[in-house]
Parts: structure tokens; C-alpha cells; sequence
């Protein structure tokens, strides 16, 4: 009645009843909750799940459609974290807006750090609130306390941050004082001998080792969304598995993937193919770390498995395969094969780095990795040391026109020579990393 003197909010005027004469009818506000909303409201802050020492257990204060028994921390938290949240599709969305505004500007005021020129912003954004309230509210919502939210942000500006300000500390250590009362006729002596007991117990729990005092004990919730944790060794295969999961389903890593496979028009079945072999030289790889620390055990160690990615199992089972007779005398026969099969080079103490840098000083734009490694395998009148040597040494050059003739992905062929723009490592030379020309009268 009192707005309808006023002439104002002429929307929320009491209007007569159709049904019954001399009765009237107010109107729903913007900003009144139907059952439904209502319904809404208090289903989200019910399954609300927070952590732990974060605010009370507001779930359990939701009593037939009520918040009944906050603490004056609870309501920070509900209006700076959850309000926002929980008005989103529960009231008219103007509403929500300025109430979402009015929460925003106490969350942002209530920060560890807050700018100068935050400072001096939120000084005319509650104006704007407080003017967007004044349109949905009617007079008697506005008290002094609302409006006392005008000077907030003016005095944090003279007196600095609220956290070094606010009560929350002191109530905490005032309701641990109250814990301490043991009689309530004497109340500030049982505070007095509780204050020193929990000194005297601090103090020696700092030199107790070995059992369990207030200083080690565990806290009383592990958070986490499936509780304790408990570590354990992957296997060969899960730990391959694992590496290749994380790059193939990263959104930014798949974007390079894809791009590399369009511009370079790799079918899958290269691709997989690629993958299969380089695992397959990491296993290998990987069982030739393993034998030869078997090799350097005694014999009561290599019953031992050395490898936490293995089982017992796996382990009996590989050192079954190394001590068996094939496999001894395939491991003999590869030693006297790699004794026979090496190339000898013709450098002596000089390094292949500073054979390389003298040639490139020598020939210039001319030259190659792999010109500078056959002349290294050269004496000075053109023959070789040996006859594996000079049959490397031929066909090396061999395979690379081989292969830049069969294929535009490795060179092409011009007037002056072979030019090489990619390659793979052909027996320790890495061709893919130098251009090289060759001129045909050096092949």
C-alpha cells in the first residue's frame, strides 16, 4: 500500500479481486521464486560437495525449503561462491544479473590482492548496482547496511585489504579457548591451564619421534575423487601404452598430426607401419639394456629380476631364452661375424668431426657427408684396407643414386650430378640432416 501512495512500482500495486468484492490481489514481484525454482535452488546447494575446511556443510543446513542455522562465514561463502551459481536459472535473468554484479563485487573486494584501480572501479560499479537495485526492490529492502556497501571500497583504499581487518581469526581462536573450559565456575583458569598444557604438548612433540603426535597426524579426509591413492609398477606394454595415449588424444598435439598427414599425403598404413618399427627397435633396444646387465650379475643376481617393469614371471621366462643353446651359440657366431664385418677408416688419431671440417674447407659449396666419409675409408693411393671395406664403400654410393632415382621424395637428377634434399640414416650416415651435391666425375 505504502508504494501505491508513493506512486511508484505501479506493476506491484494491490489490484481488486475479480472473485470476491472489497478483497485485493498483490502481484508476483520479478523477483519472487515459483515451487519450481525454489525446487532448483535448494537441490543445488543440497548436492553441493565442498572441501574440506572450505565453510560448514551447507547441505545440511537445506531444512524444508530453508537455510537455517549459517555462520557468518557461511554466508560469505554462499554469497561470493555459490549464490551466483545457484541464481542462474532460478529467478528472471535482470535479476539474476545485478544479484550475480552485487556477489562479483564482494568476491573481487574480498581478494589476497586487489589493485588500486580495481579499487577506485568498484567505487562506481556499486553505484550502478546499488541505482539497478533500487528498480527491482521495493523502499523498505534498503536499509542502512546496503547502503553502507557504497563506502567499502573507499575504505579499502585509506586502510588496505580486508583479510588483516575482518573477526574470522579472532572468533576461531576464541571458540578454541572456549574448548579449553573444563569448569564452568572457573572458567578463565581452565582456559589458562588448557593454553599451557597445548603449549607443554607442542613442545615435546617436537623431540618424540617414532609414534604418533599432534605434529604427524593424518589429516582427517584424504580429498580426491576416489580417495587414497596407491602407486604401482607398469609394465613394458602399459608403459608404451600410457606414452602413446597422452600425445594421440592431446587436442594440440592431434592438430600438428593432421596437419603433417595432409601435407605430406602419408597413407595410415605407412604411418602404422613407421610406429610398428620404431617400437620395435625400442623393445630391442631395451632387451640389449637388459642382457647386459645379466651378463655382469653373478649367478645368485640373475635369479633376481633387475627390472621393475618386469614380473618374476617375464624374468624366468627371458633368462630361460638367454641360457638356451641356440641362443648362445647365435650370440657367439654374431661376435666372431662382427669381428670380421668392420670398416676400417684411414684417419688414425684425427676425429671424423675434424676429417668433416677439413673437407668442407676444402671443396665448399661441394660438399658432402658422404664424399667426406668414402675418402676417409681411403688410402692415399685409392685402395682400401680390406675387402669389406672397399665393398662398402661401393655400394654406398650405389644405393644413394638408387634411391634418388626411384623416388622425388629423396633428390632429383640434374645436369651436374645427384642432388639429395632428404634421406634417411643409411649405415651411420644421416643424410637427412645436409643438402649435398655431388658432381658426377667425384661418384
Amino acid at each position: 500500500m505504502d508504494m501505491e501512495r508513493l506512486n511508484i512500482r505501479k506493476p506491484l500495486h494491490p489490484k481488486p479481486s475479480r472473485k470476491k468484492t472489497g478483497e485485493f490481489v498483490i502481484p508476483h514481484a520479478s523477483y519472487q521464486m515459483s515451487m519450481s525454482a525454489k525446487e532448483r535452488f535448494f537441490k543445488v546447494l543440497k548436492d553441493l560437495k565442498l572441501p574440506d575446511g572450505f565453510s560448514t556443510n551447507i547441505s545440511k543446513n537445506v531444512r524444508e525449503g530453508k537455510l537455517v542455522g549459517l555462520k557468518n562465514h557461511d554466508c560469505h561463502v554462499l554469497m561470493q561462491q555459490l549464490l551466483p551459481l545457484a541464481l542462474r536459472t532460478t529467478v528472471a535473468k535482470p535479476v539474476a544479473t545485478v544479484l550475480i554484479e552485487y556477489c562479483n563485487f564482494f568476491k573481487e573486494l574480498c581478494s589476497k590482492t586487489v589493485e588500486l584501480n580495481r579499487l577506485e572501479a568498484l567505487e562506481q560499479k556499486i553505484l550502478i548496482i546499488l541505482c539497478n537495485f533500487e528498480k527491482i526492490f521495493p523502499p523498505a529492502f534498503f536499509d542502512v547496511m546496503v547502503h553502507l556497501t557504497i563506502h567499502l571500497a573507499t575504505e579499502a583504499k585509506v586502510v588496505g585489504l580486508i583479510q588483516y581487518r575482518w573477526m574470522y581469526p579472532i572468533e576461531r581462536y576464541l571458540l578454541t579457548l572456549k574448548n579449553y573450559i573444563r569448569n564452568n565456575h572457573r572458567p578463565k583458569g581452565s582456559i589458562a591451564e588448557g593454553y599451557l598444557m597445548e603449549e607443554v604438548t607442542t613442545f615435546c612433540a617436537r623431540y618424540v619421534h617414532g609414534m604418533e603426535t599432534k605434529l604427524n597426524r593424518p589429516v582427517r579426509y584424504e580429498e580426491g575423487p576416489i580417495g587414497v591413492g596407491t602407486s604401482f609398477w607398469m609394465t613394458a606394454n602399459e608403459s608404451y601404452q600410457a606414452h602413446r595415449f597422452i600425445p594421440f588424444n592431446n587436442e594440440n598435439v592431434m592438430s600438428y598430426i593432421e596437419y603433417d598427414k595432409n601435407r605430406l599425403c602419408v597413407p595410415d598404413e605407412v604411418v602404422k607401419a613407421v610406429c610398428m618399427t620404431n617400437l620395435c627397435q625400442s623393445i630391442k633396444k631395451w632387451r640389449n639394456k637388459l642382457k647386459k646387465k645379466y651378463d655382469k650379475k653373478n649367478e645368485e643376481e640373475k635369479k633376481i629380476c633387475g627390472d621393475k617393469r618386469l614380473t618374476q614371471e617375464e624374468w624366468d621366462l627371458l633368462v630361460k631364452y638367454w641360457e638356451s643353446e641356440e641362443v648362445i651359440e647365435s650370440c657367439r657366431r654374431n661376435k666372431v661375424n662382427r669381428s670380421h664385418a668392420q670398416a676400417t677408416n684411414t684417419l688414425g688419431s684425427k676425429s671424423i668431426a675434424q676429417h668433416y671440417a677439413e673437407e668442407r674447407e676444402r671443396f665448399g659449396d661441394d660438399f658432402t657427408v658422404l664424399g667426406s666419409y668414402l675418402s676417409a675409408h681411403r688410402k692415399k693411393d685409392g685402395s682400401y684396407h680390406n675387402t669389406y671395406t672397399q665393398e662398402k664403400c661401393i655400394w654406398i654410393p650405389c644405393l644413394a643414386a638408387i634411391m634418388v632415382v626411384s623416388s622425388g621424395a629423396w633428390g632429383v637428377v640434374g645436369q651436374e650430378g645427384v642432388t639429395c634434399t632428404r634421406g634417411p640414416r643409411m649405415l651411420g650416415l644421416s643424410l637427412s640432416r645436409h643438402r649435398f651435391k655431388r658432381k658426377t666425375k667425384r661418384w
